[in-house]
């Protein structure tokens, strides 16, 4: 680099901050000593570790710049540099991704606009020197392709899309593999709802860069929108294995694993959803439903341990509402896995305990452990403190006919019609011990 152009860097990172997010300390030590080296004031460098502090470093000081590992811990770099795009314009800000597998390299480059550059470990001070000096003269002087891209984008945001997609028409001409200028040009069909367009420009897009993140995530989202859920979810494996998913698109990765009953990898996508930073609550709803409807597939498969697996899962992530308790319990009741019912009995609130629903499915699963005389005391006890339902009564009476308490049912029935008067004919039908 000649020293007009050197000096041309060194005054534009004089104006910026950056934040740099490297575990090892020799190579943070490196990148630190560079940034300095180069001329960016030590009050406009902040360094992060761990994944949670660069965060917050982020949302306090909206760094200009970031220098990330391509993956930190169990994150990826990718979603810090997607935060700061939030504040941050593509065309002003620099973003860098630190690896030491090739093929992070190769996704990195793929995630075009989101990542400026990388650099692979092991490298020399000089080595990271170049490299950055090079991605931030491409930031301040783009080539005529960028320009173009940046023109279109600006006709996209102003919905001058006739215009938009003629700039990015012209941009392919500037670029051997002219993926981002494909992914523009789609995003403006998609942006006009013409999702059947969009579609053909991301997938030309993906000829030219078989990973390019935004293309492999606009075609997705079109196909979504489509109801295309067969095409949409044979992305999901690419998408899952080498970049990060959203809380909305993660939504729509368990509505396309359902709608074509991939349900034994619902559970995998649990993992995804607890590692999320923020878990809006339509998320929290879908991936619920999800797991219950998984739960019932391998119930009626009679996979039943497959099917407590997803309705733990569920549970949790409903926070144990009480409706998707129940909704879980008398699943397995109906499959006869009284052992299921009963362990998610136990997960039951115990501010709950004693309460009339929590006596009811108590007796709903004591009555297929305990002899019928105790299920039938529990049972009265029920209807003496006022919570029985209509299914309590129902069963009680049958244990009653059972245990040749007859007298005993009909008084039951009398209190049961009292309230139920529509059970009338079917109560008094399990008189009959051959009919109960």
């Amino acid at each position: 680099m000649n020293a007009r152009d050197l000096q041309m860097v060194k005054q534009y990172l004089q104006k910026q901050t950056c934040l740099v997010v490297e575990p090892s300390s020799a190579f943070r030590q490196t990148i630190v000593g560079e940034l300095r080296e180069l001329g960016l004031p030590n009050t406009q460098i902040f360094m992060a570790w761990k994944y949670e502090d660069a965060v917050k470093l982020i949302t306090q000081e909206k760094p200009t710049i970031i220098i990330s590992e391509y993956m930190i811990g169990e994150k990826h770099g990718i979603t810090l540099l997607e935060k700061q795009l939030a504040y941050c314009d593509e065309s002003i800000r620099v973003s860098m991704v630190v690896t030491r597998n090739a093929s992070d390299a190769a996704v990195a480059e793929a995630a075009e606009e989101q990542v400026d550059s990388y650099v692979l470990k092991p490298f020399s001070a000089g080595e990271f020197r170049e490299r950055l000096l090079s991605t931030i003269k491409q930031k301040i002087n783009p080539s005529d392709y960028v320009k173009k891209i940046r023109k279109g984008k600006d006709l996209l945001r102003m919905k001058e899309f006739d215009k938009a997609v003629k700039e990015f028409a012209e941009a392919k001409f500037l670029d051997e593999k002219p993926a981002l200028a494909c992914y523009y040009s789609g995003f403006t069909y998609y942006a006009q709802k013409k999702y059947i367009q969009a579609i053909a420009e991301y997938r030309e897009g993906l000829k030219y860069q078989p990973l390019h993140y935004k293309c492999l995530l606009g075609e997705f989202d079109s196909l979504f929108i489509e109801k295309k859920h067969k095409e949409a979810y044979a992305l999901v494996p690419t998408i899952r294995k080498y970049f990060p998913l959203t809380p909305r698109r993660l939504g729509n990765v368990f509505i396309c694993a359902v709608y074509t009953h991939h349900f034994n990898e619902i559970p995998e996508y649990y993992e995804l959803f607890l590692a999320l930073d923020h878990r809006p609550q339509k998320l929290v709803q879908i991936m619920s439903a999800a797991l219950m409807v998984a739960g019932k597939h391998f119930v009626a498969d009679d996979k039943i341990d497959r099917a407590i697996e997803c309705f733990e899962m569920g549970v949790m992530v409903s926070a144990r509402d009480l409706i998707y308790l129940h909704q879980v319990i008398d699943t397995m009741l109906a499959a006869k896995a009284v052992k299921g019912a009963s362990k998610f009995y136990k997960m039951y609130p115990r501010e709950m305990y004693g309460s009339k629903d929590h006596a009811i499915y108590g007796f709903l699963i004591d009555r297929h452990i305990l002899p019928a005389h105790e299920a039938a005391e529990r049972g009265k006890k029920i209807v003496a403190e006022g919570h029985a339902n209509a299914e309590v009564y129902r069963i009680l009476v049958k244990l009653l006919v059972k245990i040749g308490k007859r007298t005993t049912a009909e008084g039951m029935i009398v209190k049961a019609v009292k309230v139920y008067p529509e059970l009338r004919s079917e109560l008094y039908g399990l008189l009959d011990p051959i009919a109960s």
